[in-house]
């Protein structure tokens, strides 16, 4: 019995061969996106648009074009939509509505103004939201806190 355990013959022979071979057409890994991937040729092949609109050199490409389909796809970028008028006024709005009301930072102590009906903006104006609180936000001394514990840090270093 103990020959038949350490014989290494042993693991040639059929009965041990269970598994097996490897075939390349098994599909293990991430063989779906494999799969997909696009293997460029190295022909030329014509097709219609080719042959109708041949390139002429010295022609630069229409921007118009190109600058209405980026817009068309991607939209206005945030520095045009937020801070074409104003900058950064908004970078440092970091205050919400509850710690507006939480912590008392109140604009004003008196009931707001009464709103009306904007037809051109199809809005009741003022809103609350469209003036946001421009001050620095409540951190409850964390900020000085870490800051004092990191220069303590970098001082033992």
């Amino acid at each position: 019995m103990s020959g038949a355990i350490q014989d290494p013959r042993k693991w040639n022979l059929p009965g041990w061969r269970i598994e097996q071979k490897f075939a390349p057409g098994v599909l293990i890994g991430n063989w779906s996106e494999e799969r997909d991937n696009f293997i460029k040729g190295d022909f030329k092949h014509n097709s219609t648009h080719r042959t109708d609109f041949r390139k002429f050199g010295g022609q630069a490409p229409d921007v118009t074009v190109r600058r209405r389909g980026e817009l068309r796809n991607h939209g206005l970028p945030a520095e045009l939509l937020i801070h074409h008028h104003n900058g950064n006024r908004y970078s440092s709005n970091m205050v919400s509505w509850y710690d507006e009301d939480y912590n008392g930072r109140w604009r004003e102590k008196t009931l707001p103004k009464l709103r009306g009906w904007n037809s051109h903006q199809l809005a009741w104006i003022p809103e609350k939201n469209d003036h946001p609180v421009q001050e620095p936000p409540t951190n409850f001394g964390l900020l000085g806190h870490m800051h004092r514990e990191w220069a303590a840090q970098l001082a033992n270093l």
